[in-house]
């Protein structure tokens, strides 16, 4: 690789946007994936947790994560990506909001 070549992708690089997580928020906690995915997305370098809505969980590793309710999630605009984890007959109405 040039010198001149190699500056430039040097900039290039520098100039790039730095890489965000996505903020993700969990609606329901009643599918049984659900303590799996909770427990993958905080400790992934992609994703930052902003909350849960549904009934508290009695696990300690997932104390850190606030409670919310449905409305604080849903009308969250920096809220990017929401994983509906509720019980099978709630997936439609959850789902759809």
């Amino acid at each position: 690789m040039q010198r001149r070549s190699f500056l430039q992708s040097a900039v290039a690089v520098a100039a790039a946007p730095a890489i965000t997580k996505v903020r993700v928020g969990m609606l329901g906690t009643g599918h049984s994936h659900f303590a799996g995915k909770l427990k993958a997305m905080p400790d992934s370098p992609d994703y930052e947790v902003v909350g849960i809505v549904g009934p508290p969980q009695n696990d300690q590793r997932f104390s850190s994560i606030p409670l919310l309710t449905e409305e604080r999630l849903l009308g969250d605009a920096s809220v990017q990506l929401v994983v509906v984890e509720c019980r099978i007959w709630e997936a439609l109405p959850w789902g759809g909001k």
